[in-house]
């Protein structure tokens, strides 16, 4: 299953499904797979996971600084007030 994250400006990111993934024609069907495709495929899985950690690495940061956000703006506030309007 391939998902794709959709960002805002700063702080807002959704995952959206985007369905099953491509197979290249080669490993479709019987003929056996030559050196160079192999390689090929390899490069490209490669490529799209160096993206992904891209990705990923930017989604730890934003989550980094809503909370670091949250932390500042909020030092004075107890707990107990915020969630029961104490």
């Amino acid at each position: 299953m391939v998902y794709q994250v959709f960002c805002l400006p700063v702080f807002f990111c959704w995952i959206v499904k985007a369905g099953p993934l491509k197979r290249p024609y080669s490993m479709s069907t019987t003929e056996a797979m030559t050196i160079t495709e192999r390689n090929k495929q390899l490069y490209d899985l490669r490529e799209m996971l160096t993206k992904k950690e891209t990705e990923i690495a930017w989604i730890k940061q934003n989550i980094w600084l809503v909370n670091e956000m949250y932390d500042r703006e909020n030092r004075e506030t107890p707990l107990f007030e915020e969630m029961f309007g104490g």
